[in-house]
């Protein structure tokens, strides 16, 4: 498929979405990344994925099998992740409609942010955010606790839990391939907000540490029945192709 026609398309699921300015207008931009000019430490990883290449100032990957692969942050944008609790993280990213055609959505990824952390040992994420036939390319997550934070059991992180996964973060990955068969997905722009300090809620008192995280005192239950997942491996580069590098 020409990238020409995919431009096109980026450039209409662009414009059909608008920031919510009254959640940023309170906080401050204090990481951002866009691709003008290279990667920016952004790479691949999973199998069956080729790039990325720089297609009108995006990422731009794709995959032609039944394999969930993801967007790697570099270590620079998970520092600044680390001091963020508070703010926000808006991500510009999809996959371009036409090449799903109907096909159905793969199930095999709990996650579609996933954050790596010395904490808790294990990943923390966010799911469900893409739906079927999204045109939407903008998404907005808070970096807040009791939101949409989930351990790998379902528990809702509680603020607590929340602000010590982001400050020992070591890892972010956001899922790229979504559907079985041919996808090409793009990766716009991804910014970290920090709230400024008057809207930061103060850290609670320090109680026992649980064996796993809870979703707050009166209701410790998890959400839904805890979820058997084998470990995920750390993120790695997928095989990168010479002829097409791009700018790190």
């Amino acid at each position: 498929m020409e990238w020409k026609a995919l431009r096109l398309i980026y450039l209409f699921l662009v414009i059909s979405c608008a920031i919510d300015e009254k959640d940023a207008s309170k906080q401050i931009t204090v990481y951002k990344s866009t691709f003008s000019s290279g990667s920016k430490g952004w790479f691949v990883s999973g199998s069956g994925v080729k790039g990325p290449v720089l297609v009108h100032k995006s990422l731009c990957a794709n995959d032609l099998g039944s394999s969930v692969w993801y967007w790697n942050a570099p270590p620079e944008f998970v520092d600044f992740l680390r001091s963020s609790y508070g703010g926000q993280l808006i991500v510009r990213r999809g996959f371009f409609e036409i090449n799903r055609g109907g096909k159905e959505q793969l199930v095999d990824a709990l996650f579609e942010y996933e954050l790596y952390c010395d904490a808790l040992g294990e990943p923390i994420g966010i799911s469900n955010i893409s739906q079927v036939a999204d045109f939407h390319s903008e998404h907005a997550a808070s970096l807040m606790g009791l939101t949409d934070w989930i351990h790998p059991n379902g528990t809702v992180l509680s603020e607590q839990w929340m602000r010590r996964a982001l400050s020992t973060s070591t890892a972010f990955r956001i899922r790229g391939g979504h559907y079985h068969g041919p996808e090409y997905a793009y990766l716009a722009e991804v910014t970290i907000l920090r709230a400024l300090a008057a809207d930061i809620p103060p850290t609670p008192a320090a109680p026992a540490v649980p064996s796993t995280p809870r979703r707050d005192a009166v209701s410790p239950t998890p959400p839904h029945p805890p979820l058997s997942l084998p470990r995920p491996d750390p993120p790695r580069a997928a095989h990168a192709d010479p002829s097409r590098a791009i700018p790190a």
